[in-house]
């Protein structure tokens, strides 16, 4: 109780010294200062130039990054689809996939990815024409540059983006040194983001958090550089002979001499076929010996420095940084071709689990920001009246299967659970061949394509299809915001007032 008692009153004491003066906590206020050498800004520009500055310059973050976005998106090659769309009205599928094509998100997907595996946010302009017709969406590559404004409640602002303020529409755009550039309503932004979020609603940057555990494995690595060149190598002590009792100038002098006899070598000359001695460029390893005037009457010596240093074979500090940031990065070391902790079926069984869900994670927040920009679209030009009914599906490819092999392999082992589960009674055939893709009307064709085959004995497996582990999101997963759809139905009755006069619709309600 005393000992308690004891570091009660030893933190009071210190939160009365500090208290009043500078708004600090405990830690921060008995920190050393040698710390400041880590120290990391919040600042959401300081940030992203801390997030590329590590993409840039660390081998491990720039591998890591870019595998998370290359398995968010396993496209096996060129003709693959990367969008699949999944609607029973084929109508309806149709102006689904035009509105992808003119939107241009499958020539930007691998941006967009990029963009949010580094970043965790992506933005792009909603374009609207003066007819009240979508007109594709403007990538904004500054990423750093667009604000997602909120008032206390989280909500997003509503001021005019013609008023030009800082901080004052729903989002804005602004320049190195936080002037305006440009403001934006509600409803034109798609905000790609993912969790988890700041106060003002944008995701966190992948690497926020491990940016001062890299900074002190930066200047670690460095030290350890420094030191192997300057301690690890041998060292020579000439012990160079001099008059007793001698001026500096005559130290200064013998030493100068020394090192010029020790630099003369005797070299052929094959054009003349004359041995010369001649002085040679200073050599690097002379420049960092040490040279020590000694009386005349002893003997020049020269004895060598032990390089070994137990503490430069020491790497454990490092190592220990270095999983700290392996951490971070969550993905499998044996995908960054560090192994050494990898030593059973089961971790990697384990691991790969895991790294899974976060690849699925990535593919769902891509497929977010694309649903939501396909019910804006959708609502706007009149196709649907409420976009929470709309059901249809969109499809990333699966980040599991790597091959044909692999693909035929999850195709035979699907179809065998499939085919137990229907000769037990637990499913029928028409549930099977939904899961496996078909619709019901294919999957009554199927029915009846099978009955023909029994009669007449001739098997066709043109119908068959399976379905593959892949990330897909219903439109019905995704509630619409109400504000934007509010915004584009002002939009809507615009357009029908106008009723095709020539007038241009206000810039207040649409942004060319």
């Amino acid at each position: 109780m005393k000992l308690f008692g004891k570091w009660e009153l030893r933190f009071s004491k210190i939160d009365q010294d500090y208290r009043g003066v500078i708004p600090l906590s405990v830690i921060d206020a008995a920190v050393n200062d040698l710390s400041k050498l880590w120290q990391v800004s919040d600042d959401r520009r300081c940030i992203y130039a801390d997030v590329d500055r590590m993409y840039n310059e660390d081998e491990y973050v720039s591998a890591g990054i870019d595998l998370l976005k290359d398995d968010t998106l396993p496209l096996r090659n060129l003709y693959d689809p990367p969008i699949t769309v999944e609607e029973k009205d084929e109508q309806l599928k149709a102006k689904i996939e035009s509105i992808l094509r003119r939107s241009g998100i499958p020539q930007n997907l691998e941006d967009i990815t990029y963009h949010l595996v580094k970043y965790h946010n992506e933005y792009a302009e909603f374009l609207v024409t003066d007819k009240g017709v979508f007109a594709g969406l403007q990538f904004i590559p500054q990423t750093w540059s667009i604000y997602r404004n909120v008032d206390n409640h989280g909500f997003l602002k509503v001021g005019n983006p013609d008023d030009r303020k800082v901080g004052e529409c729903a989002y804005d755009q602004r320049d190195d040194a936080g002037g305006f550039l440009a403001g934006f309503k509600k409803w034109q932004i798609i905000h790609f983001r993912k969790a988890p979020y700041d106060l003002c609603g944008q995701g966190v940057p992948f690497l926020t958090s491990a940016r001062r555990n890299w900074l002190r494995l930066q200047y670690l690595e460095d030290a350890m550089g420094v030191a192997r060149m300057v301690r690890a190598y041998l060292k020579l002590i000439h012990k160079v002979p001099v008059t007793s009792e001698p001026t500096q100038q005559e130290v200064d002098d013998a030493i100068e001499a020394y090192k010029k006899h020790m630099v003369q070598k005797h070299l052929y000359n094959i054009s003349d076929s004359l041995l010369r001695r001649v002085k040679l460029d200073f050599p690097d390893t002379l420049a960092s010996d040490i040279f020590v005037p000694v009386n005349e009457q002893m003997k020049g010596d020269v004895t060598a420095v032990d390089p070994s240093n137990p503490q430069l074979q020491n790497l454990t500090d490092m190592e220990y940084f270095l999983k700290r940031l392996f951490a971070r990065i969550g993905v499998p070391k044996a995908r960054l071709a560090n192994e050494q902790d990898v030593n059973s079926k089961a971790t990697l069984i384990e691991l790969n689990t895991a790294y899974g869900s976060t690849i699925m994670g990535n593919q769902k927040v891509v497929l977010a920001g694309i649903m939501e920009t396909v019910k804006r679209v959708l609502f706007l030009e009149g196709d649907i009246a409420d976009p929470d009914r709309l059901e249809s599906k969109l499809i990333l490819p699966s980040p599991f299967v790597k091959s044909d092999k692999e693909r035929a392999e999850i195709e035979n082992t699907e179809s065998q659970l499939l085919d137990r589960l229907v000769a037990r009674g637990i499913i029928s055939r028409k549930q099977a061949r939904i899961y496996l893709g078909q619709s019901e009307q294919e999957s009554e064709n199927t029915e009846k394509q099978i009955s023909k085959e029994n009669d007449t004995g001739v098997y066709d497996n043109s119908q068959g299809a399976a379905a593959f582990a892949a990330s897909q999101l219903s439109a019905s997963d995704l509630h619409s915001d109400r504000d934007v759809m509010n915004q584009l139905l002002q939009i809507k009755d615009y357009v029908e007032n106008e009723n095709g006069n020539g007038h241009h619709a206000q810039r207040d309600l649409i942004r060319r």
